[in-house]
């Protein structure tokens, strides 16, 4: 599936640009282009801070972890997503 070049870019102005690799990709970039392929979750980047967390997940309509944290589910299911957080639509 192709990735859609305008998000990735959307994604990339929200990086810090700082290319340090902490995310486990080679830049920014690349880690904007793992997370529109789905191979990459949106919080791999400490030097981004909440603030770039929150704004990535506004664009792309997902639950930051920390929400997700903030209402565990520990009901046990083999099916459980881990949260009481409905999915985004």
């Amino acid at each position: 599936m192709p990735l859609a070049p305008d998000l990735v870019d959307r994604i990339d102005d929200l990086l810090p640009q700082t290319q340090c690799t902490r995310c486990g990709y080679a830049g920014c970039r690349p880690y904007a282009e793992a997370i529109v392929a789905g191979a990459a979750d949106i919080n791999r980047c400490p030097p981004g801070g909440e603030s770039m967390l929150a704004a990535l997940a506004r664009m792309l309509e997902r639950h930051t972890p920390a929400l997700k944290a903030r209402y565990k589910c520990l009901c046990g299911a083999k099916t459980c997503r881990g949260t009481m957080v409905a999915k985004k639509r």
